[in-house]
């Protein structure tokens, strides 16, 4: 007997998203999904103070094929948001859609379907394209992933080892992957976005963490989606922003990366691992690079090397204000059983192929 059709619940985490909500609504609306399947659209209210809830509640249509259910989250951050919503959900697929994404319409059907046929695949992302409301900028060639858009020469398939990561943006997240990540104590240190605040990182420490559980993750292009790009983002001073935002995460990522490198053989993995040991190499990178930079402070609309001067100045400050926790955050990802939290098949774990600081 042919096993059921898995569930989806598509969760849409919204902080004051009034404006943003109805084309990602009609776009849900108008899914083709086979009548066998089960999917319901979950709505997260994430301390809006605008008119969201009115807007959900007008924007869904009667007819719509699947059930929508509008729930709160008072604690503003989109970690919380999403956690709050995957408590809601009631399937085993989790699709995270943000609230300025547009679905192609086969698009739950097409993740339900790779899921079912990759049992060891924890997460699943697609191809995004980007709806830009203003002009674009030259210097944002190369940059699109940044705003979430592409990704560019990927290859479909398993991306477990290269890239290694799935962006948060239409990520469909095995329940059971999440429930088992849980079990054996893992415990996010990041938020994502908070309000105006450009944190970010919770996409790329979930998908560490289910490496280090041996799940897989996926990529499919004809997972299609439109990520809308309001004008105020397309701006250097947002660009800017956006990588400070990388460089603190950065600091918060390193005992992921430190647990995928203990089976290589490095007789300074003990060094590299210590608080010291990164501050002063963040603090060499950046005295090296800075000079250039300042030189040629003139030019500095559309320069990388402005763009990597403020990755490696945010990460230093973040590495200074985790001086008294960090080396306790590596030692507590280091003690966790990940093998205990892996899929329910056998596979070959992910390599070493990494960049490691």
């Amino acid at each position: 007997m042919a096993a059921a059709p898995l569930g989806v619940s598509v969760i849409v985490c919204t902080h004051n998203g009034a404006l943003r909500l109805p084309p990602t609504l009609e776009h849900l609306a108008a899914q083709r999904v086979r009548p066998e399947r089960p999917w319901e659209v979950v709505v997260v209210d994430n301390a809006s103070t605008d008119c969201t809830r009115e807007v959900v509640q007008r924007a869904w249509p009667k007819a719509a094929p699947a059930p929508l259910r509008l729930v709160s989250e008072p604690k503003l951050g989109l970690a919380h948001a999403r956690r709050r919503g995957i408590a809601e959900a009631r399937y085993p697929l989790l699709a995270f859609v943000d609230d300025d994404n547009w679905l192609a319409p086969d698009w739950v059907e097409t993740a339900a379907s790779v899921l079912e046929a990759h049992p060891n695949v924890g997460a699943l992302g697609g191809r995004s394209e980007g709806v830009f409301e203003g002009p674009v900028p030259a210097w944002l060639d190369g940059l699109e992933h940044l705003l979430a858009i592409g990704p560019r020469n990927v290859r479909a398939g398993d991306v477990s080892d290269d890239p290694g990561l799935l962006w948060g943006a239409g990520l469909i997240l095995r329940r059971a992957a999440w429930s088992a990540l849980a079990r054996v104590g893992f415990h996010p240190s990041l938020v994502g976005r908070t309000g105006s605040s450009l944190s970010t990182g919770e996409d790329t420490e979930l998908c560490l963490a289910l490496r280090l559980a041996g799940w897989r993750l996926w990529y499919e292009p004809s997972l299609r989606l439109k990520h809308y790009i309001p004008a105020a983002r397309l701006s250097w001073p947002y660009m800017r922003r956006l990588h400070q935002a990388n460089g603190t995460a950065s600091a918060h990522h390193d005992p992921y990366y430190f647990a995928l490198r203990c089976g290589v053989r490095d007789p300074l993995a003990r060094l590299r691992r210590r608080w010291w040991w990164q501050a002063l190499a963040a603090a060499k990178a950046l005295a090296r690079e800075a000079p250039a930079l300042l030189r040629h402070a003139s030019a500095a609309e559309g320069d990388l090397r402005d763009l990597r001067l403020q990755t490696l100045l945010a990460r230093l400050v973040a590495l200074v204000r985790l001086r008294g926790t960090y080396d306790a955050a590596v030692a507590r990802v280091l003690a966790i059983p990940w093998s205990d939290a892996g899929p329910p098949v056998t596979h070959q774990a992910a390599g070493p192929r990494l960049n490691i600081r």
